[in-house]
C-alpha cells in the first residue's frame, strides 16, 4: 500500500464521503465549491491523478469526476472514517434487547439486526450459517422513498 500525503488522505476522504452521499463521480471542482480547501481546482485534480495512479480513485469515462476504487474504500474504513461512540440510551437499547435472546443463534441473529437497525435507524442484515449454501436466484431493488432503497436477494 502507498503511503499517503496529509492532502491525499483529506482529498480521498471527501471523495469517498461526497460518493457514497451522491452516487455519482466527484470532480475536482464540486470538492472546491462544497469546501473551502485553500486550494484550486486545478491542485485538486494534481492530487487525483495521484490517488488514481495509486489505486485509489478512477475515473469512469474521461469527462467525470473520481469515484473510489475497493483499495480507496479500505484506506477510508481501516484509516480516514471517524467512527461514532455509542450514546448511553444506544448502548442500554443494545444491553436491553439482546439480553432477552435465548442460546438459539437464529433467534440471537434476529434479534442483533433489530437492534443494530433500531440504533442506526438503517439497515439490518441476518446471515444464517446456511446463507452461503444457497443458489442465488434473483436480486431486487425495492424503491421505498426518494432516498431509501430495499435490497430483496433471493436464494
Amino acid at each position: 500500500m502507498h503511503e499517503l500525503t496529509e492532502r491525499e488522505k483529506l482529498v480521498l476522504n471527501l471523495i469517498v464521503h461526497n460518493f457514497v452521499m451522491t452516487v455519482g463521480p466527484v470532480s475536482s471542482r464540486q470538492l472546491c465549491k462544497k469546501y473551502n480547501l485553500g486550494v484550486s481546482p486545478a491542485t485538486i485534480r494534481n492530487v487525483m491523478m495521484d490517488l488514481e495512479e495509486k489505486g485509489y480513485i478512477t475515473q469512469p469515462h474521461v469527462s467525470a469526476g473520481r469515484v473510489p476504487t475497493d483499495q480507496g474504500y479500505r484506506v477510508y474504513v481501516d484509516s480516514l472514517m471517524k467512527s461514532e461512540k455509542l450514546s448511553r440510551k444506544e448502548k442500554d437499547i443494545i444491553y436491553r434487547d439482546l439480553r432477552k435472546v435465548s442460546r438459539d443463534i437464529d433467534l440471537i441473529l434476529q434479534k442483533a439486526s433489530q437492534v443494530l437497525g433500531k440504533v442506526s435507524h438503517q439497515l439490518g442484515i441476518v446471515l444464517v450459517p446456511h446463507f452461503y449454501e444457497g443458489i442465488f436466484e434473483k436480486l431486487e431493488l425495492v424503491p421505498i422513498s426518494d432516498t431509501r432503497t430495499l435490497l430483496v436477494i433471493s436464494l
